[in-house]
């Protein structure tokens, strides 16, 4: 329920770093509204090297944050290890040489070029694409021809990902690290219905609460798998190309639509009996912390946090040593502050309950919005009483069990009220316009973590 991360917790390149990896990051982040970022959140380079991180609604030209509304001019986002990347960003739509989908992949393509391979590496890398505001140049665009145009931005920016998931790779193998690699691909949530993508055949789409980062992983390991780099991919934002097995975190609507998304394991590590295989099961964007740890030879385990570590090592069913996935049931969503009553979604194995009103409870079309106009979002379902539903058996989510199944529900109530029983995040902390105002105006109009 917080867009902030908790200076207790350890964040996985911070402890790549810490223990010798050379720890790389070029990110998006979420959107920070105007808060005290130096007390509740973790500055955004961190203990990392080389970061060039953007925030979540930035112009992919010049970086120019549209969310940020209260200061009196335009905040650009654009930093640079430990200090805004001043002059690195570009002018407009156009100015391709900094459109950022360009920009990033050239810097993890030259952080690759120029590593030492005697050192192990990590590397996390968050695309901006799909996110809006929905820019592409006009090389992609102009290779779709459907009647709406912004269809054929939103598949130039798709686009724009496979070129950089090949640019990557590309590099990887001129400096042949690609035999010792893992390379996963995957993204936070489902595509926005009101702004633009596709979630079909899926129900919902994503919403306002609480995306979780997408995120490009390089480590190269010296431990456990000797001299092994580990690359993973989590593609930006708000892109759902195919159906897949994998589960994402809550991203606004609890429907499989917002939640529901695309992982490809790949790179040389992974042997030729698993190629062209699904790993039908659970997989939750926080179990990749515990994987990348113990393939590391570390614990994995976070003692400074406020809680236990909640990820589970998924290596050894990804590569089919073990038959399902060690997880069976995990939290789409929890959200009860500023709620008159507690709202959101878990799953239990083929079960997903639903408690209160879920938004966007409807089916869009294979692109939205299209020639008809803006979906329809203000359908909920739950509201009255608990929702479930079969997902195995009924991934539309079309057909809710609940009412049928009373002893049912109330089994999952209470696996719903002891979840409710644990440790939760804070709020948000309170929002400073005019000091981060005056701070960006100081800056230059370029944001920093200010205080």
């Amino acid at each position: 329920p917080t867009s902030c991360t908790e200076m207790t917790r350890v964040e996985l390149e911070s402890e790549a770093s810490e223990t010798g990896y050379n720890a790389k990051v070029c990110k998006r982040r979420p959107p920070p509204p105007p808060l005290s970022h130096c007390v509740f959140c973790v500055p955004v380079w961190g203990s990392v090297n080389n970061a060039a991180v953007a925030s979540l609604f930035q112009d992919h030209y010049t970086q120019d944050a549209s969310w940020s509304t209260k200061c009196s001019f335009r905040s650009r986002d654009l930093f640079e290890n430990d200090h805004p990347a001043f002059g690195r960003n570009g002018s407009g739509p156009g100015d391709d040489a900094h459109y950022n989908g360009y920009t990033f992949t050239q810097h993890a393509v030259d952080i690759i070029n120029t590593h030492d391979k005697s050192k192990p590496l990590f590397m996390y890398y968050a695309l901006h694409n799909t996110h809006a505001p929905f820019e592409a140049p006009a090389r992609f665009s102009s290779m779709y021809k459907f009647e709406e145009k912004l269809r054929n931005t939103f598949n130039g920016m798709v686009s724009v990902v496979d070129e950089s998931v090949k640019n990557v790779t590309d590099a990887l193998k001129a400096n042949g690290l690609w035999e010792n690699t893992v390379f996963i691909w995957t993204t936070d949530n489902g595509s926005p219905v009101t702004s633009g993508g596709t979630n079909a055949p899926l129900k919902g789409g994503k919403g306002r609460y609480n995306d979780v980062l997408p995120v490009w992983f390089l480590w190269s390991l010296d431990r456990g798998l000797a001299s092994t780099t580990l690359f993973v991919l989590f593609e930006s934002c708000c892109f759902r190309p195919f159906l897949s097995h994998r589960l994402g975190v809550h991203s606004g609507s609890n429907w499989e639509g917002g939640t529901r998304v695309p992982a490809v394991v790949a790179g040389g590590l992974v042997p030729a009996t698993r190629h062209g295989t699904v790993a039908k099961g659970f997989a939750h964007i926080c179990d990749f912390y515990r994987t990348f740890a113990k393939l590391a030879g570390l614990t994995g385990d976070d003692v400074s946090g406020p809680t236990p570590v909640d990820g589970l090592d998924l290596w050894p069913w990804l590569m089919g040593k073990e038959p399902s996935s060690p997880r069976t049931e995990f939290v789409h969503d929890f959200r009860v502050h500023n709620q008159p009553s507690p709202v959101g979604a878990a799953r239990f194995g083929h079960l997903k309950l639903l408690v209160g009103p879920q938004q966007q409870a409807s089916w869009y079309g294979q692109f939205t919005p299209n020639a008809t106009g803006k979906p329809l979002t203000n359908y909920t379902e739950c509201a009255k009483s608990p929702c479930v539903f079969n997902i195995s058996a009924d991934p539309t989510e079309h057909v809710d069990i609940a009412k049928q199944n009373p002893d049912l529900v109330a089994t999952l109530m209470q696996k719903w009220n002891a979840l409710s029983r644990t440790y939760l995040p804070p709020p948000n902390p309170p929002v400073e316009d005019e000091k981060y105002c005056k701070f960006v105006g100081n800056n230059k109009g370029f944001i920093a973590p200010w205080y």
